[in-house]
């Protein structure tokens, strides 16, 4: 009733005030009543539908065998369809499915605007006051701006209408497309100023009392200030109260209460999100909120809208039926499988929470951030070579590709098409829904989703693209995708559902696509591609397919659940058949994605707990030091895993599986040869010959997924003189360990100064060689444009091989020394402003 009154009276405020309470509270009543019904309706589906969907994951938890034997488990096929592993056979999983919903949402903004220029950096506040006034349905007397706007508000109500049509109940105000993504620590950091600045910003005529009179100011600001109290607290206040807010029980509860703060205008809204919001621009906002969004939804189409509670009892179920089934000949052993299946179930549970909450702040946010700023400085230094680094991961595309029935060429050729720079070919990948442009792309280098403040996540940003680096994980994450999509395409076009080959059925099964998204599928138009030449089945084509063309489907659908059939549930069949096939396809161009681009996908939930990285517990000394010891460690070591593991084991023999990791060593080495080569000439210095002990080495730890480390294990001394347990661990230890350092080195050097007497060897280092100290220091890892693999020589040679030799006397001749014992010349001298001849790439063959 009340929701009712407030809509009526946003419609006309004039009119609304002009009535009396009996002729308010009679129209407030009409419409409460038609609204009363539609809840019902949809209360008793919603009811059916969640039934339906616990009945089927009980039967389907019941399929698997249950044990601990290898092969066996409900409790490990469980987690398989609720978390991502590479190796797994069974349904695409939740994780995944989060992927697929949130890309398909935003590759359709690719073309609004609203992200700043530079990168972010800079804003246009008339630009982003205008979208916003577009996406509030404003006029703004642009048309290019008022179509952005649109478009917005289409894929709003379809997020929208997509929640519903899962279970999560949404009440739909006015504002629902302008979604309001609160920072809760800038609120609970100054909740005063916060009620202040909201009473200047809000609509006080929208708020009414539950009898329709108009509210006054200061009954307004006591409301803000409840708002407030629950948004600073990120909604602890409710839930420790046991209220139905905050994170309720029901998948989306978060989203169900009706928001209390109702804007004037565009202006005020993007003042509020300028100022408390968890995101500085428009895009942000909005793809922040359908992160959320798409969470919730691949939640409760899988477990249903009581997915948070009903997906830890089938943990539990499946737990007791294999504990019940546990083998081992002896007492001793069958203990031991408890004890492994006890840590499974926690470990299943503690995924779960992760990949629901990946936004938790942590026990110490404004550390958390701290450290996050310090270790994004040094990535965006660390990442300027990266790009040479990451060229063994072409063997893992083409590799993991070709084992899936792909041709190499075809892989290829995507690779180098997803590489072409034109923006018009970045709008049609975009399309595409695999690969998102953004500051957030340097961050799966990192596997975190965050790089500290704004300016860091652009420095990390410009160096992500300015290295060529963003554009290799495009090309990869574009060949990986196009070719499945053009495989699915192929297939599509020849054959029906029942008479598919048994090896695509196998494969189709174990990704999760059904008869029906294999029909839906039949009726798009595939894309011909920019030559003709290509079947790719791709979102756009099935969002295509005329409603026509589905509804005998969906109407087949609706009867076989129901009974009957009305033009309401035919009509929402339809949208979710459009929807679930678009999505499925997405998602299964992911899971591959994410195995065979691991560089632009970013870490999974299973990668970042089993490194100790649970969002859960940011802040805490154990998530920090997991943290910087595996500092831009992430990405290497998951391909690492993934593919001399996961993949392998997921194979049906040994034999396979032996030979798909020789053939994935070997292309990774052959890479990495010439990743290594390459890494030597840029820093003017002729080639290592890799044919010696020292360079094969070398070879073995640059590929395989393991990158940098053969910098820092086989590198001789030099900038980087840490210890092997440093150079082992990675960049982050060593970041670390030379901080120690140099610390240490300038209080010895400060005590010096003051008299302190040291005993003989143990005198403290001198003033020059501590500013050399520090100047290393500063050029390994606080200088993010000048360590781009292609500008990092010239920074060498002109600028820091200078200021060290002024600093330190003697270290250009230190260098050329040190290259003279591993029998390498240089190309471009250490002493020298400019090169003085051309590389010689005999060297890398042992030549003289």
């Amino acid at each position: 009733m009340y929701a009712s009154m407030q809509e009526l009276q946003a419609k006309d405020p004039v009119r609304w005030r002009g009535l009396s309470r009996d002729q308010r509270l009679q129209e407030g009543a009409q419409l409460a009543r038609q609204k009363t019904v539609q809840d019902v309706t949809r209360a008793h589906a919603n009811t059916i539908r969640d039934m339906e969907t616990k009945a089927s994951q009980l039967r389907k938890l019941e399929s698997y065998a249950a044990g601990t034997g290898k092969g066996q488990g409900q409790l490990a096929a469980l987690r398989q369809r609720a978390i991502f592993h590479a190796g797994s056979k069974g349904d695409l999983s939740v994780e995944i499915q989060r992927k697929a919903v949130f890309k398909d949402f935003v590759r359709r903004l690719g073309d609004i605007g609203g992200e700043g220029k530079f990168f972010g950096l800079v804003q246009d506040a008339r630009e982003q006051n205008d979208l916003m006034r577009a996406i509030r349905d404003e006029p703004t007397g642009r048309p290019e701006i008022d179509a952005a706007g649109a478009t917005v508000r289409k894929v709003m109500d379809e997020a929208f209408q997509q929640m519903n049509d899962v279970g999560i109940h949404i009440n739909r105000l006015d504002d629902w497309h302008t979604p309001q993504p609160w920072d809760w620590t800038k609120v609970g950091a100054d909740r005063g100023q916060f009620v202040k600045d909201a009473m200047d910003a809000v609509d006080l005529d929208r708020y009414i009392w539950p009898d329709g009179r108009p509210m006054k100011p200061d009954e307004v600001q006591k409301l803000i200030s409840k708002s407030a109290e629950t948004l600073g607290t990120n909604g602890s206040n409710k839930r420790g109260e046991k209220e139905g807010s905050g994170f309720s029980g029901s998948v989306g509860g978060s989203r169900n209460a009706p928001r209390q703060l109702h804007f004037k205008d565009a202006n005020a809204y993007m003042a509020m999100m300028d100022k408390y919001g968890s995101a500085d621009n428009v895009f942000s906002l909005l793809v922040h909120h359908l992160n959320g969004v798409a969470r919730d939804v691949a939640a409760a189409r899988v477990f249903g809208r009581d997915a948070d509670n009903f997906f830890p009892q089938l943990v539990e179920k499946g737990f007791a039926n294999d504990a019940l089934a546990v083998s081992g000949k002896s007492p001793e052993k069958r203990a031991k499988a408890l004890e492994k299946l006890e840590d499974l179930k926690k470990r299943t549970l503690k995924e779960w929470q992760a990949m629901r909450q990946p936004d938790h702040p942590g026990s110490m946010p404004g550390w958390v951030k701290v450290s996050q700023a310090i270790r994004g400085l040094a990535g965006a230094s660390l990442l300027g070579t990266s790009t040479l680094s990451a060229i063994p991961d072409l063997q893992m595309a083409v590799g993991y590709t070709h084992l899936l029935g792909i041709a190499k060429s075809k892989i290829l050729g995507n690779v180098a098409e997803g590489m072409k720079p034109t923006a018009e070919n970045r709008k049609n990948i975009s399309r595409l829904g695999i690969v998102v442009d953004g500051l957030e792309g340097a961050a799966n280098r990192f596997g975190s989703e965050e790089l500290g403040p704004h300016a860091i996540r652009f420095m990390n940003h410009v160096v992500h693209v300015g290295s060529g680096l963003r554009m290799w994980d495009r090309g990869m994450a574009h060949g990986v995708s196009a070719s499945i999509m053009d495989m699915l395409g192929e297939h599509v076009g020849k054959s029906d559902y029942a008479t598919l080959d048994p090896k695509t059925k196998a494969y189709l099964d174990s990704r999760g696509v059904t008869a029906d998204h294999w029909q839906t599928w039949q009726l798009a138009d595939l894309d011909k591609g920019q030559d003709g030449t290509r079947t790719m089945l791709t979102p756009d084509s099935i969002y295509s397919i005329p409603d026509e063309k589905l509804q005998p489907l969906a109407e087949q659908r609706v009867k076989a659940r129901d009974g009957t059939a009305t033009d309401a549930e035919v009509a929402r069949e339809t949208r979710n058949l459009r929807s679930e096939a678009a999505q499925q396809l997405l998602g299964t161009a992911l899971h591959e994605v994410q195995i065979g681009a691991r560089g632009g996908s970013g870490a999974t939930v299973a990668d970042q707990l089993m490194m100790g990285l649970d969002p859960g517990a940011r802040g805490t000394w154990w998530h920090e030091f997991c943290s910087w010891m595996l500092f831009l460690k992430q990405t290497p070591l998951g391909i690492f895993k993934s593919h001399m593991f996961d993949v392998p084991q997921g194979m049906d023999d040994w034999r396979s599986a032996a030979v798909y990791r020789a053939k994935f060593m070997a292309g990774s080495a052959a890479l990495g040869a010439l990743g290594l080569t390459l890494k030597n000439l840029v820093l003017g210095q002729d080639p290592e010959d890799l044919f010696t002990p020292k360079g094969l080495g070398k070879i073995a730890i640059a590929s395989g997924g393991l990158g940098m480390y053969g910098d820092f294990m086989f590198g001789d001394k030099g900038d980087h003189q840490n210890g092997a347990l440093a150079k082992v661990l990675g960049p982050g230890a060593t970041m670390l360990e030379d901080a120690l350092q140099l610390a240490f080195n300038a209080r010895d050097a400060g005590l010096g100064a003051a008299g302190v007497e040291y005993e003989k060897g143990n005198e403290p280092i001198k003033p020059e060689h501590l500013a050399a100290q520090g100047l290393r220091m500063v050029r390994n890892y606080s200088t993010p444009f000048m360590r781009i693999w292609y500008l990092k020589a010239a920074f060498n040679h002109m600028v820091y091989n200078q200021m060290m030799d002024n600093l330190s006397p003697g270290y250009t001749a230190r260098v050329e020394q040190r290259m003279a014992q591993r029998n390498q010349g240089s190309w471009w001298a250490a002493g020298d402003a400019l090169p003085n001849r051309a590389p010689n790439l005999k060297t890398v063959v042992g030549g003289p």
